[in-house]
C-alpha cells in the first residue's frame, strides 16, 4: 500500500515536471517566433556569458581589461551605424513625401488652370496680376511650382478678385462639371496626402469639403470657390514650412 502511494506520488511529480518542461519549451518557442531578433541577441549574450565563465579563470581582470573595452567599442560602432541608417531612412522618407506632395499639387494646378482657361476670368485676373500675360496664349504653362510660392499666391489672389468681378453664371456650370470629374480623384488621393503631413491632410480635406458643396449646386458658389483657392495657398505654405523652401 505504502509502495503504491509512493509510486503514485513519484509519477505525479515526474508528470508535473514534464508538463512544466513542456510549457517552458512552448513559452520560449513562442517568444522566439514573436521576437526573433531580440531572442537571437539574448541567446548570443547567454552563450558568450557561459563560455566566459567556463573558460576564463580570472574573471574580474579579464572583464575589466578586455571585455569592457571591446563592449564599449562595439557599442560605439552600433550607435554610429544606427545614426547613419536613421539619416538615410529619413532622407529617403523625405524624398518620397516630396514626390507625393508634387503629385497632389498637380491636382490643385489643374483646378487653377481650369479657371485660367475661362477668358473672362483670365482677363480680370490679368488686370490684377500683369505677370499672367505670359500665359495668355497657353494657360496650361502655369506650373504651380512649390519654389514659386510668392508668385502662386499672387496668381491665386488675382483669381479670387476675378471671381468677384466676373458673372459667376459664365463659369459656374463649367466649374461644376470639372469638379464632378475630379472629385473622385481628390478623394482617392486623401490617404496619399496624409503621408506628407497632418497639416497637408487638413487642408486637403477642406478643399474636398468645399468642392463637394459646389458639386451639389450649393449656394454661395463664388464664396466657396474663393475658400478653395485660399486653402491652396495654405497648402503651398505648409510645403514651404516642411521643405524649407
Amino acid at each position: 500500500m505504502i509502495c503504491t502511494i509512493v509510486k503514485n506520488k513519484v509519477f505525479s511529480i515526474i508528470k508535473n515536471m514534464i508538463c512544466s518542461i513542456e510549457n517552458t519549451y512552448h513559452y520560449f518557442v513562442n517568444l522566439i517566433k514573436e521576437n526573433p531578433k531580440n531572442s537571437l541577441i539574448s541567446g548570443v549574450v547567454i552563450v558568450v556569458g557561459v563560455l566566459f565563465l567556463t573558460l576564463i579563470d580570472n574573471y574580474k581582470d579579464t572583464f575589466i581589461n578586455n571585455v569592457i573595452p571591446e563592449l564599449v567599442g562595439v557599442a560605439i560602432e552600433l550607435v554610429l551605424i544606427m545614426i547613419a541608417l536613421d539619416l538615410i531612412v529619413k532622407k529617403q522618407e523625405k524624398e518620397k513625401n516630396k514626390k507625393i506632395e508634387q503629385r497632389s499639387r498637380e491636382y490643385l494646378r489643374f483646378f487653377i488652370i481650369n479657371l485660367l482657361k475661362n477668358d473672362d476670368v483670365f482677363n480680370y485676373a490679368l488686370s490684377f496680376e500683369p505677370k499672367l500675360a505670359k500665359y495668355k496664349n497657353n494657360r496650361t504653362d502655369f506650373l504651380f511650382l512649390s519654389k514659386e510660392q510668392d508668385f502662386n499666391k499672387s496668381v491665386i489672389e488675382a483669381l479670387k478678385k476675378a471671381l468677384d468681378s466676373v458673372d459667376e453664371k459664365t463659369i459656374e456650370i463649367e466649374t461644376i462639371n470639372h469638379i464632378r470629374i475630379d472629385l473622385p480623384a481628390f478623394h482617392s488621393m486623401t490617404p496619399v496626402v496624409a503621408q506628407v503631413s497632418g497639416e497637408h491632410l487638413k487642408v486637403w480635406g477642406r478643399i474636398i469639403f468645399f468642392m463637394t458643396l459646389i458639386e451639389n449646386n450649393h449656394k454661395d458658389f463664388t464664396i466657396n470657390m474663393k475658400v478653395i483657392l485660399t486653402r491652396m495657398i495654405d497648402f503651398d505654405i505648409e510645403t514651404a514650412v516642411i521643405y524649407k523652401i
